[in-house]
């Protein structure tokens, strides 16, 4: 297909990433990979903290299998991305990142505009969403609160999603904020925490719960 042809870059994301850094991930590599084939067909929502303008799609090269990225690009996660960085910059910015399964988000609109809208959809339909819990770049590590728009993605889903919160740090050094070109050896480090909720309620009270997790496994990642 025409997006398929136009996202060809997306395979050699993992060569450019595993090249020039090191880098580790708990429990394993492809952890959310096996995940997905596990559940294939349920709703996977997947957070996280923002370090970097880099961490996506950089953090799927180490995530997902080499097949799953170089030929599976309808099972690629979807993911709400900054109107005003990512599409307002001119159409052919804007098409690249659609290309590449990010939608359109206005910051500030509410937890009700379209894009929420479509992620809702994508759940439904199977598919795997990303959301970046802060709603923006957080370089100084500050403690803020998780954005409400993930409480309503869990809500309205058919079926209850499995919700895996993992966290990452090392990017921010490797783009860090305000820079252009993404600095080679650097340290990566991920950590996926895996948790399967049956009960809707049981899994907003872990998005709701998500800041005092973020902190303690940041302080960890940090020691």
């Amino acid at each position: 297909s025409l997006s398929s042809g136009i996202n060809a870059e997306w395979p050699l994301r993992p060569g450019f990433f595993k090249a020039c850094h090191r880098y580790h991930v708990h429990p394993s590599p492809h952890h959310l990979d096996d995940l997905m084939e596990q559940h294939r067909g349920r709703p996977i929502l997947t957070v996280s903290n923002h370090m970097s303008c880099l961490d996506d799609p950089m953090i799927w090269s180490v995530l997902y299998r080499y097949r799953r990225i170089a030929l599976k690009w309808d099972e690629i996660r979807w993911t709400p991305g900054a109107q005003e960085i990512l599409f307002s910059k001119g159409p052919a910015l804007g098409l690249f990142m659609s290309f590449g399964k990010a939608v359109s988000c206005v910051r500030g609109a509410g937890i009700y505009q379209p894009v929420m809208d479509f992620c809702v959809d994508r759940l439904n339909s199977g598919d795997p969403v990303h959301i970046f819990v802060e709603g923006k770049v957080n370089a100084d590590r500050d403690l803020i609160r998780p954005k409400w728009g993930v409480g309503r993605l869990v809500q309205d889903c058919q079926k209850p999603p499995i919700v895996i919160p993992f966290i990452h740090k090392g990017m921010e050094d490797i783009l860090p904020l305000n820079t252009v070109i993404p600095r080679p050896f650097k340290r990566y480090i991920l950590y996926c925490c895996f948790s399967l909720f049956d009960e809707k309620n049981l899994v907003l009270l872990a998005i709701c719960d998500l800041s005092s997790l973020f902190l303690s496994l940041s302080l960890s990642l940090s020691l």
